[in-house]
């Protein structure tokens, strides 16, 4: 029998539930700093989404430098311009208020307060030595990528490709998951964020390299979403719903830390670049390849996803029968929540061999090799499936 590395889930410190992004103020005074440089893009600004994080730390009596121009999918040159402006205002804390990109700015800005050069050093080389940067909060407004409590970030540098860079000085310091904030998520920001956390929880469990602590987490994500996604993108101002859909990102996302992604974000990264989608709309459409991918490699995991999905699963199913219908449970659940097939979002069928050879060389491949190392895994390992996704849903 193997030796499980059971590694350190996260060290971030979380707050929970309504009314939570207002504990900011709070937790900088409580650390003894008096300055933070507040990171958002317009819209969270324009909908008055950090309002209550200001008025929070106007009230602890803590200046504030606000840098509200986050984009999507961030380029190098914005993050460095992000952290020499916190350096130059003489910042001690980072506080980022948004969805991801907001998230993995902030991060990446903390970090170079106490690391010389540009953000494309570290992602050049990954190996680079860096220690930890100033304390950083992440108080997310989607509930999707869980990078509150993850230990990577992605940059996107001049030249597109988008990389990820990972290491314990990237934890938070502090998350405030506010399900308020989320509130008036639009339906599709709504099922597409959700769905990359399920696709987080999913990937995780069935990557090779997680743990019992990483299945746990990952299943009670599973079953969060299944449960509530529907209710959340039907009534966007149901509390109770929203709570459940930002628990589900934050276990997915610890689940992360251990477990990491691999076939289906393989998939989603090529996909979504070349034809401008919503990364969680991607993952939603690549999770039941996922599934289908590892029926014969992870049996019993793939059972557990179903039960717990609340499926009816009979005892004597083979795995391919077993996984086909907990992926035909997740179409049903994308479809439910307006998610499009592959064959709607404009991916064209004539396209699929080209998008095949470049998802072969996604670092997330890396991965999927670890998990199936004796698999000569090859272009067709993506093609066939996504043919078959494409041709399911096109008739």
């Amino acid at each position: 029998m193997s030796i499980i590395n059971m590694r350190t889930v996260t060290p971030v410190n979380t707050f929970l539930g309504c009314g939570s992004s207002r504990l900011a103020g709070k937790l900088v005074s409580g650390m003894n700093l008096s300055k933070v440089l507040l990171v958002c893009d317009e819209s969270v600004k324009a909908f008055g989404l950090v309002d209550g994080v200001l008025e929070s730390l106007q009230e602890a009596k803590v200046s504030i430098v606000m840098y509200d121009g986050v984009q999507p999918d961030p380029p190098a040159a914005m993050i460095d311009e992000v952290a020499a402006l916190c350096k130059k205002e003489g910042c001690q804390c980072v506080i980022s208020v948004g969805g991801g990109s907001v998230l993995d700015t902030g991060k990446f800005a903390a970090l170079l307060q106490a690391n010389p050069g540009s953000i494309c050093d570290y992602a050049a080389n990954t190996a680079a030595p860096r220690v930890k940067g100033i304390p950083f909060i992440a108080v997310p407004t989607t509930a999707g990528t869980g990078s509150e409590v993850t230990s990577g970030a992605v940059v996107t540098l001049p030249n597109g490709v988008k990389v990820g860079v990972s290491g314990p000085e990237l934890f938070a310091t502090a998350a405030l998951l506010d399900p308020a904030l989320t509130l008036g998520l639009p339906k599709g920001g709504t099922a597409s964020t959700a769905m990359d956390a399920f696709a987080h929880a999913v990937e995780a469990m069935l990557s090779g390299i997680g743990n019992p602590i990483c299945d746990i987490l990952s299943l009670q994500a599973v079953h969060l979403i299944a449960k509530s996604l529907k209710k959340a993108v039907d009534n966007g101002q149901d509390e109770h719903a929203r709570q459940d859909l930002m628990l589900a990102a934050y276990l997915a996302g610890m689940s992360l830390n251990d477990g990491g992604c691999n076939y289906g974000h393989a998939i989603a990264h090529i996909i979504g670049a070349k034809y401008h989608l919503p990364h969680g709309a991607v993952c939603a459409v690549a999770a039941p390849m996922v599934i289908e991918y590892f029926a014969e490699a992870f049996p019993e995991k793939i059972r557990q996803i179903g039960q717990a999905m609340e499926l009816s699963l009979e005892s004597g199913l083979d795995p391919k029968a077993c996984a086909k219908k907990v992926a035909d449970a997740v179409r049903e659940l994308n479809d439910s929540v307006g998610i499009r097939p592959l064959s709607a979002l404009g991916v064209r069928y004539e396209d699929l061999p080209m998008l095949a050879e470049a998802i072969l060389q996604e670092p997330c491949v890396m991965v999927l090799r670890m998990t199936l190392p004796e698999a000569q895994i090859t272009a067709e390992d993506f093609l066939l499936p996504l043919q078959r996704e494409f041709q399911r849903t096109s008739c």
